[in-house]
């Protein structure tokens, strides 16, 4: 958890256009131990609710296609750009817009997966608190 919210810190204050290698560096940290997280804490669970555990499934799945289609669609655009490209950030950003518009949504998809591996342990936490009273 410490890890994540530094990342997720120096992240808000690492724009794009002023710091992008940090702040791709952070994201992927932040995304990487989510992911790594989910699978953990899926595992952690054996006797889990059937409901949380497909939920976590879709999620990890729909978290890691979107991790590999966000990566691959950057790392083939940064391999073909100048040596000046790669030092300005302004400049950076525009031959890489075309992966970006992958990138972007691919991003989004999987934060929405990280969502809903932390909403599936909700139907597990209900069986807990009802066993309890």
């Amino acid at each position: 958890g410490f890890y994540t919210g530094v990342n997720i810190s120096l992240m808000a204050f690492a724009n794009m256009y002023d710091y992008l290698e940090l702040h791709v560096f952070t994201a992927f940290g932040v995304f990487q131990v989510g992911m790594s997280w989910a699978l953990v804490a899926h595992l952690s669970l054996p006797n889990a609710q059937k409901k949380g555990k497909v939920l976590r499934w879709i999620a990890m799945i729909v978290s890691f296609i979107s991790f590999n289609v966000m990566t691959s669609s950057l790392k083939d655009s940064v391999k073909g750009m100048t040596k000046a490209e790669a030092q300005d950030a302004m400049i950076q950003l525009t031959p890489l817009q075309h992966a970006i518009d992958i990138a972007a949504p691919a991003e989004y998809f999987l934060v929405i997966g990280l969502f809903i591996a932390l909403a599936s342990f909700e139907s597990d936490f209900e069986v807990i608190t009802t066993s309890d009273q």
